[in-house]
């Protein structure tokens, strides 16, 4: 319901006739118009009624346009982070990165805490934490590397 309502202000954004510039016309214009037509033999409401559903295909057209722009965008943002996402995966040296984070901390010993509460913590030592930090540093530099590479 919340991106309908974001939609409907959209839309309201666009219009091209602002009632600040074309200004609305009062009930006299709007007999003469009716007035006019009739004595020139034709029928005001067969007019008005053609303006009136011009006007909501138009609105109709709008409103499909405006959903195909988003839906185009969307699809982009979508292609972008699934190439991304990709190219993070595959990438040989962010693989290795990982995998030294794992071995650095699958061969350390680490410190087993009891908590008061009776949780467990696992702690190590200030240099593991210290080559972890490097080694995060590093894949998140990696990171930043291919998804620049794929922007």
């Amino acid at each position: 319901m919340k991106e309908l309502k974001k939609f409907i202000n959209e839309i309201k954004e666009m219009n091209p006739y602002s009632s600040n510039v074309f200004l609305e016309p009062d009930s006299e214009e709007w007999k003469g118009i009716g007035k006019f037509l009739t004595e020139h033999g034709k029928n005001p409401d067969r007019i008005f009624a053609k303006w009136g559903r011009m006007v909501w295909r138009n609105c109709i057209k709008c409103m499909e346009d405006y959903i195909d722009e988003q839906k185009k965008e969307k699809m982009k943002t979508e292609v972008y982070s699934k190439k991304q996402s990709e190219a993070l995966l595959n990438d040989t040296h962010r693989k290795q990165l990982l995998k030294k984070l794992f071995e650095l901390y699958a061969n350390s010993s680490p410190i087993i805490l009891k908590k008061e509460n009776g949780d467990t913590m696992c702690i190590y030592s200030d240099e593991v934490e210290e080559l972890a930090e490097k080694i995060r540093e590093d894949i998140k530099l990696r990171d930043k590397e291919i998804c620049d590479a794929h922007n």
